[in-house]
């Protein structure tokens, strides 16, 4: 039976970094975005949950528009919850599928940036969260998504903040530093975890 270890951390902290350092390491990986984009590209159930909710414009070419669908969401707070709610349980099921094919690996890794507001610690046996400088996340995401100051800020600011994450999970890496820096430190860490 496999040890999943959830990997969570805020926009810009450098959870995805730190998930490629993990791949390098060759644990598997289970990307939660890249089974939601997955799935609502090809799901029919879903992707019809999706038009009936939120309408033509929210599908495009029998896909779902993830931009148009951003738009309407991201500011709606109760049209985000009601579109978590038709996402959640089919990536759910599928996440348990991969899981489940997966059992023979001694560590996976459960890559989710909303792991624990859509309840996906419920499938880990662990949490290793990625946090970084506040200031230092503002920088990079200004850079990264060609932002303001104001506008990275308010992003940051739509998300659970880094200190309630943290406290939620088991281990925490802190990624202020380089890319060489997170580097040794996900090795550090997962040599840690090996051994347990």
């Amino acid at each position: 039976m496999s040890k999943v270890i959830g990997l969570t951390g805020g926009i810009a902290t450098g959870k995805s970094a730190a998930s490629d350092d993990l791949i390098a390491l060759g644990i598997p990986t289970l990307d939660l975005d890249a089974i939601t984009h997955e799935l609502e590209q090809n799901n029919h159930d879903l992707i019809q949950q999706i038009y009936e909710l939120f309408g033509p414009a929210s599908i495009s070419n029998g896909q779902v528009n993830r931009r148009a669908l951003g738009k309407m969401v991201f500011t709606d707070h109760d049209k985000m919850k009601q579109l978590v709610q038709i996402v959640n349980p089919f990536v759910f099921r599928t996440v348990k599928e991969e899981l489940n094919q997966l059992q023979d690996r001694h560590l996976v890794i459960l890559n989710a940036p909303t792991l624990f507001e859509n309840g996906f610690q419920t499938l880990t046996d662990g949490n290793l969260m990625i946090t970084c400088d506040p200031m230092i996340q503002i920088k990079r995401l200004m850079k990264r998504n060609n932002v303001s100051i104001s506008q990275a800020s308010k992003m940051i600011g739509s998300q659970w903040s880094q200190s309630i994450k943290s406290q939620l999970s088991d281990w925490c890496i802190d990624n202020s530093g380089t890319p060489a820096q997170l580097k040794s430190l996900v090795k550090d860490w997962y040599t840690l975890v090996s051994d347990v």
